[in-house]
Parts: structure tokens; C-alpha cells; sequence
């Protein structure tokens, strides 16, 4: 028997957190254990709800962004696994999601397998990039002294569609 991802879906707009439930629900081993409009909602559930995963938005309402969400989450739980799910396609951004603990990074405008890939990727303990941010980071990355030979080595790698596993 297959054994269920469970899913917190942090997101203030509503049609997209519902639709991202709805998706990700019509996979019978996805199951979506809560909805967060915030960064302070999702901590003040995230011991009730008990996701392995967090997807969540990076540019959220409230004193507390996306990024700062994260490092939180990998604070309390260590354990739960988050995915920044955004519409920014800023380098520096991915970056400090992923420095911050984030484990996946795929942008909102992706196919929707990609969320599904990474999803599924990241429950299995990989680490997921969109490979179209990863392809783009590369190409922007002229000016490697932002990222140490390691972050490149794994970018490249990311961009061939490869998975890490930090």
C-alpha cells in the first residue's frame, strides 16, 4: 500500500490555495491536511496539522515573509519538508528560500507536473528546483562570486534535471 503525502498549503489568495488542494488531491497518495493565508497561521497549526510537506507562496501578508516562514519551520520541525511555491523568478529570493531550509523551489507559472514531481521528490528526501528557474539562475549566474563552486556545481546539475539531496 501506497502510504499518503501529507500537504499544509500556505497561500492569502484563496482560489489558489483551493485549486492547488484540489489538484494535489485528485493523486490518491496526496492528502492536503490544511490551508494557511500566513506565515503566523501555518505555525500556529503546523503541531496540529502535522504535514510532511509545506507548500507555500513566498510573498505573504502579515510581519513575517515567506522566507522568514521557512527558517521557522526548519526551527520547530525540523522534520517538515517546505517547497516556496512563487511567482518571483528572483535569484536572490531562491537563494535565501533555500538557505533558509527550503527544499524545493517551483514557480506558480510551472506545468503542473512540476509541482507534483517536486512534491513527490522531496517526501522521498530530495531536494526539487523547477529546472526552468534552475536553467535561468545559470544563465544570469556570469557573476559567479554570488553563489560558492558547491551552489553552481548543484545548480548545473539541477538544470539537467538531476535531483540533490543536501
Amino acid at each position: 500500500m501506497m502510504s499518503t503525502i501529507s500537504i499544509a498549503v500556505v497561500d492569502d489568495h484563496r482560489v489558489v490555495a483551493r485549486s492547488l488542494q484540489a489538484y494535489l488531491e485528485s493523486f490518491p497518495d496526496l492528502k492536503v491536511v490544511g490551508i494557511a493565508a500566513s506565515g503566523e497561521e501555518l505555525l500556529e497549526r503546523l503541531q496540529a496539522w502535522k504535514p510532511q510537506i509545506v507548500l507555500q507562496d513566498l510573498l505573504l501578508p502579515g510581519g513575517m515573509d515567506g522566507i522568514e516562514t521557512i527558517r521557522r519551520i526548519s526551527e520547530l520541525v525540523p522534520s517538515v519538508r517546505v517547497i516556496a511555491l512563487t511567482a518571483s523568478t528572483d535569484e536572490a529570493r531562491m537563494m535565501g528560500a533555500l538557505r533558509a531550509g527550503a527544499a524545493g523551489y517551483v514557480r506558480k507559472d510551472a506545468e503542473p507536473e512540476i509541482l507534483l514531481a517536486a512534491v513527490r521528490a522531496v517526501a522521498r528526501g530530495k531536494t526539487y528546483i523547477d529546472p526552468s528557474v534552475a536553467r535561468q539562475v545559470l544563465q544570469a549566474a556570469g557573476q559567479p562570486d554570488d553563489l560558492t563552486a558547491r551552489e553552481m556545481e548543484v545548480l548545473r546539475q539541477l538544470s539537467l534535471g538531476r535531483s540533490n539531496k543536501l
